[in-house]
């Protein structure tokens, strides 16, 4: 794992163990959704349900040019969601676009705290 200067954090899927936390982050990320793909309300061809073999780990906000922009972490250190669980084809469709699909998330969870 490495930790980059301005608080990323980014994977190293080289290894056994980062490999196995980024596999354990898209499976809390698929059960925070209900079951369901992120893209489920803007992918035309998604299903919605989305299985644990199926999950993939989205980036929300896309990964940049050779990684520039990637953060694998799932909860900022404000307590905001970032990032989720989608299908393949779902992910692929979306490619590197920022799609706000945790914004409603976040702000029901300011809300409720206020």
């Amino acid at each position: 794992m490495k930790r980059t200067s301005d608080g990323r954090v980014i994977l190293d899927l080289t290894k056994a163990a980062d490999k196995r936390q980024y596999k354990a982050d898209t499976e809390t990320m698929r059960q925070r959704q209900g079951n369901t793909c992120c893209l489920r309300q803007w992918a035309p061809m998604c299903r919605g349900w989305l299985k644990p073999e199926e999950a993939t780990f989205d980036h929300e906000h896309g990964r940049g040019m050779n990684g520039g922009k990637r953060d694998d972490r799932i909860v900022l250190p404000n307590g905001d969601l970032q990032n989720g669980a989608a299908h393949l084809a779902c992910n692929t469709w979306k490619g590197s676009r920022y799609i706000p699909y945790n914004d409603a998330l976040n702000r029901g969870r300011k809300l409720l705290s206020a």
